[in-house]
């Protein structure tokens, strides 16, 4: 409401990916799949876009939906404790309470910063309000994120047994429960219900639009992280 009084050329929100439903069927998820956007962080970046959608007005607006952002120092949270996991061979680096197959899409962070930069310099000949699936779409399952893992930490692929969610659920919340501030675990209880998102993407609309690709690949990144 504030920018009305401005001449704006362009207000860019990164959303993220999540706020999408997961693809069960294994279809590209692009910027017309369903929303579903099923806990507190996705639910507050769907909620921003609603309020830019609502207050933007003649202010041109693009939406990025991010993938997950990494970089050879390991700046990803997820990826890092997977790696953590593995690394000092802990119980639960064996289980994982979902779809072995699925996987979701992640962005180099020099990809992303190649995104903003194509959104800006394109920004006068982009829609008045754009919308816009950013990652990677080569991705990789949860069984060949850790085989690979364990190939390059120990020289050997590492096993993935599948367990019930209840007993992931049980698992997490003892160990929650043991634990104290400073060693509290990274697995929650209620991660697991997400155990089965699988995210695929699509990015033909932003190689039309921005002109914009991924020049970096996570399986190839996975050695130097």
């Amino acid at each position: 409401q504030g920018l009305q009084n401005f001449t704006v050329e362009q207000f860019v929100f990164s959303s993220s990916l999540l706020v999408q439903a997961s693809s069960e069927e294994g279809q590209p998820i692009r910027e017309n799949s369903p929303l579903d956007a099923e806990w507190d962080y996705p639910k507050s970046k769907l909620a921003a876009e609603d309020v830019i959608q609502k207050e933007a007005r003649g202010i041109p607006t693009v939406i990025l939906r991010l993938a997950g952002v990494y970089d050879e120092d390991g700046h990803s949270i997820p990826i890092s404790q997977q790696i953590a996991r593995i690394y000092e061979k802990q119980l639960e680096s064996y289980f994982f309470p979902g779809d072995l197959s699925c996987g979701q899409s992640f962005l180099h962070l020099d990809d992303l910063v190649s995104c903003f930069q194509a959104t800006v310099e394109r920004r006068i000949n982009l829609p008045l309000h754009s919308l816009f699936i950013i990652g990677e779409e080569d991705v990789m399952s949860y069984e060949d994120l850790q085989e690979k893992l364990g190939l390059y930490l120990h020289g050997d692929q590492w096993p993935s047994i599948r367990i019930p969610k209840m007993a992931a659920k049980a698992g997490a919340w003892v160990k929650d429960q043991m634990s104290d501030e400073e060693d509290a675990p990274f697995i929650k209880p209620w991660m697991i219900d997400l155990a089965d998102q699988n995210y695929p993407v699509s990015i033909d609309h932003a190689r039309e639009f921005l002109g914009w690709e991924p020049k970096h690949q996570l399986r190839n990144t996975l050695p130097e992280m």
